[in-house]
């Protein structure tokens, strides 16, 4: 239990800033739903949130793999897409620390507000990005999968060879075929596919 804490709590965290924050962002979008439909604005501003952090973390992934792959190179659209999610969460919030902060800065009020507005949604890009680091590339998840056993065949029990997925080597520079998921990650240290095609 305690490491699934630790392997999470930055998700953990996220999910309440995004629902304390809803108090600011989401109290401003709920003033210009309809009348009826209010509740929608804590909706929007929730999932809006929600959307913004799975941004960040899919371009903080994208961001390592082999720097000028398509991949890599796809993933800045992701960024300026976060950008604009940012900017759209840091405006509602202004736009409502400016109605309650008069009463608590008074004359320091506008300044306040317009400092105090990127306080979540900047924390919140941090954390999808730190847990973007944490996670690793997206290859990485399916090289921690154990190798099954395939069919049997004439010559006995026969398993599914392991090979690089940037230049499919299948063995070391010995030529003795990897058994072990270790033996790729330490190949892809050094792996670049243009080393392997040269």
């Amino acid at each position: 239990m305690i490491t699934w804490l630790l392997n999470n709590s930055l998700w953990l965290a996220a999910i309440g800033l995004m629902l304390a924050s809803s108090g600011i962002d989401g109290a401003y979008l709920a003033k210009i739903m309809e009348p009826r439909l209010w509740p929608l604005g804590y909706v929007l501003n929730t999932v809006s949130d929600v959307s913004g952090l799975i941004i960040i973390y899919a371009f903080g992934r994208l961001q390592q793999e082999r720097r000028n792959s398509k991949k890599w190179r796809l993933s800045w659209a992701l960024l300026g897409a976060e950008v604009v999610a940012v900017w759209f969460s840091w405006f509602f919030s202004w736009r409502q620390l400016r109605i309650v902060l008069p009463g608590v800065e008074g004359d320091y009020a506008e300044s306040v507000a317009m400092i105090a507005a990127a306080f979540i949604p900047l924390l919140l890009a941090f954390i999808g990005w730190a847990q973007a680091l944490q996670a690793g590339r997206f290859e990485e998840q399916g090289a921690s999968k154990p190798a099954q056993p395939s069919a049997e065949s004439d010559k006995g029990l026969q398993y599914e060879r392991l090979s690089c997925p940037r230049c499919g080597a299948t063995s070391g520079k010995d030529g003795v075929p990897w058994t072990k998921l270790q033996q790729v990650s330490a190949h892809l240290r050094w792996c670049s596919k243009e080393d392997s095609d040269g």
